[in-house]
């Protein structure tokens, strides 16, 4: 935890200590305008009609590569809580 607090120390608006879990909350602001995204698309040449499918397929990564971390480091798969 003290990696990840140094790491991102200009993010981190405050901790606390003795919880077994970790919210994240945020927004990936340059992608919040289509004018944004378009240009995301545009310079990693992913056509439109593909975004959504591209899209899919990134979260599904990262949400693989989130529970095989926890797994490996915690020994248990992520529990999600609804907000």
């Amino acid at each position: 935890m003290k990696a990840f607090i140094d790491r991102f120390s200009s993010m981190v608006k405050g901790t606390i200590s003795g919880l077994d879990r970790i919210v994240f909350k945020g927004l990936i602001l340059p992608l919040m305008s289509s004018t944004e995204v378009m240009s995301f698309c545009r310079s990693r040449s992913i056509p439109n009609k593909d975004y959504k499918q591209w899209m899919m397929k990134q979260t599904a990564g990262l949400i693989e590569n989130a529970e095989q971390h926890a797994k490996k480091t915690c020994g248990q798969a992520i529990n999600h809580i609804s907000t």
